[in-house]
């Protein structure tokens, strides 16, 4: 018997087995799963009250979000494919005295929650604001504790010319890193900053950024905090900024 007959007929059967059942049963129904939610709540040297920040990737219809008594306007929505919408919404919210965040997320699959505690304020205490940082100075950065951090998110950037006036250079000293809620300073070595190379600073600048955070770690954490209907994050941070000037080491 012809093998290409023998396979013709294989596929013609299959198919209408497949069809069959198709019928019989109906169609399949599409699957969504849990969507994605990444939420945030963050206060700023400039904005006392909390702002939220909340991104819901992959729902049947536009979600509802809610934190505390507050329900958030939808600002943005993008439909990534047949039934699927990424929505945004980005508001100020109420402060709650107790500093304590519920997120609800209601869409057409169920609802999604969590709770979070935003972090308490707190001061960069070094540098300060328009401060003068010298050359040949170890750089002291320190901050009062934040009541509730998990964590501090640090961030460091000096840039200064140096050498000739005529034709001077450029060099940047960047660190970025996490600080346990134990710690509330850090000393940076002159040497980092200063290679041996550069005898002497023209002029720079400083800055110094610091977020007390609470809340999942994302990147080194690999298990969310948002219950039921959803998978994702929910964090508060709280962050203080300072700006200040390089010069040469006095004389």
């Amino acid at each position: 018997m012809n093998k290409n007959f023998i396979v013709v007929n294989f596929i013609t059967v299959f198919i209408i087995v497949f069809l069959s059942y198709g019928c019989k049963n109906g169609p399949t129904a599409i699957s969504y799963g849990d969507p994605l939610i990444l939420a945030e709540l963050s206060k700023s040297d400039y904005l006392n009250t909390p702002r939220a920040h909340v991104e819901v990737d992959g729902t049947e219809l536009l979600p509802i979000v809610v934190i505390n008594n507050d329900t958030l306007e939808l600002s943005y929505c993008d439909p990534e494919g047949e039934y699927m919408w990424k929505s945004f919404f980005i508001e100020e919210v109420s402060t709650d005295p107790e500093n304590e965040y519920d997120l609800v997320v209601s869409h057409k699959g169920g609802e999604a929650s969590a709770t979070i505690t935003m972090p308490g304020d707190f001061e960069i205490t070094s540098p300060q604001e328009a401060d003068t940082f010298h050359q040949g100075d170890d750089l002291t950065v320190s901050w009062s504790s934040s009541e509730n951090a998990e964590r501090y998110d640090l961030y460091v950037r000096l840039e200064y010319d140096y050498g000739d006036t005529a034709n001077p250079y450029y060099n940047r000293f960047q660190l970025d890193t996490f600080i346990s809620n134990a710690d509330t300073s850090i000393t940076i070595p002159k040497e980092r900053i200063f290679p041996s190379e550069i005898d002497s600073v023209l002029e720079g600048n400083g800055y110094v950024n610091i977020h007390s955070e609470n809340g999942p770690q994302i990147g080194t954490s690999a298990e969310g905090n948002i219950s039921g209907e959803g998978i994702g994050y929910f964090n508060a941070y709280i962050y203080r900024n300072v700006a200040f000037y390089i010069e040469d080491a006095p004389d």
